[in-house]
């Protein structure tokens, strides 16, 4: 990290690499969250356990409104434009692995 780009947060995204990137951060004696936050994507179920900040993808959710749609679709022969436009909003889940109280202006 010495000859690299200085940054203060990762956005990863997965999770699972997020936590790659926490345990490679806590190899180098890098505080998480103070010096460098990290945040992954997806939610799995690990990253309460580690208290890593990530996004809520609402996977299940997700899945009904395929099934709903392909079986929406079948109902009705085949013959039914899928051009439905379905919008699921994601969550952010904010843990230790952030600090809560930097805030960012995107430019």
């Amino acid at each position: 990290m010495d000859d690299a780009v200085e940054f203060d947060a990762i956005f990863s995204a997965s999770d699972f690499s997020a936590l790659g990137a926490m345990l490679c951060l806590q190899d180098m004696q890098v505080d998480v969250p103070a010096q460098v936050g990290v945040a992954g994507f997806a939610n799995e179920p690990f990253t309460e356990l580690v208290r890593m900040t990530t996004v809520e993808q609402h996977s299940t959710e997700i899945g009904k409104s395929a099934a709903h749609l392909l079986f929406e679709g079948i109902d009705h022969g085949g013959s039914m434009e899928m051009n439905k436009e379905v919008i699921i909003k994601p969550g952010l889940i904010i843990r230790n692995s952030t600090l809560k109280n930097k805030v960012y202006e995107i430019q």
